[in-house]
């Protein structure tokens, strides 16, 4: 596949565990917040985190840097971008306790342009699933950022098909350990 290559059906789901601080901020356990879940716990399960919702909008993205998108496809995602964005923001502001619910529905609708239902059930998605509106902010970050620094260290030999393989072969771990993992590869 153009996309993936040979292993477009690595998994990008299900439960790995790992006990590294680096992935603390991607740690959900039934939507405790990681550092509740780190004290208590002592190992952080990860369900997805900044590696599923991230490969999700990497991998629209990358639709769209491919030239597969019709001009209003493209417009779409642009919106849908936004929306992420505002959605990271409605989650770091609302869990730091910064702003109130009511302002965040505020947010969505004075500045995203949500009406006030769809703001209204944003918000109430950020109030019960702490930290995970900005997984796909981390994650698609992480990966576009990882492949940039692959594309440089590689050089003429970086295959897209070979880095999307290496990246969905580690599974639904948190991206930035599976930049420790490449980034290890690559340099031996």
């Amino acid at each position: 596949s153009k996309l993936t290559g040979s292993s477009a059906a690595g998994s990008t789901t299900g439960s790995s565990a790992t006990a590294s601080r680096d992935a603390r901020a991607e740690t959900r356990l039934s939507g405790v917040p990681a550092a509740v879940c780190q004290s208590q716990c002592g190992i952080g399960m990860f369900c997805g985190g900044s590696m599923a919702e991230g490969w999700a909008c990497y991998a629209t993205a990358l639709v769209g840097e491919l030239g597969l998108l019709s001009p209003l496809e493209a417009l779409s995602e642009q919106h849908t971008a936004v929306r992420l964005l505002a959605r990271a923001i409605v989650d770091i502001r609302m869990h730091l306790g910064d702003w109130t619910f009511d302002e965040c529905v505020a947010f969505y609708t004075e500045r995203v342009g949500m009406s006030h239902a769809v703001a209204t059930a944003e918000a109430t998605k950020n109030s019960m699933f702490p930290a995970t509106a900005i997984m796909y902010w981390l994650g698609t970050r992480g990966i576009l950022e990882l492949r940039q620094t692959m594309q440089q260290r590689l050089g003429t030999h970086f295959s897209l098909a070979d880095f999307h393989d290496a990246l969905l072969s580690r599974g639904a771990i948190p991206v930035p350990l599976i930049a420790q993992l490449m980034m290890a590869e690559a340099s031996s």
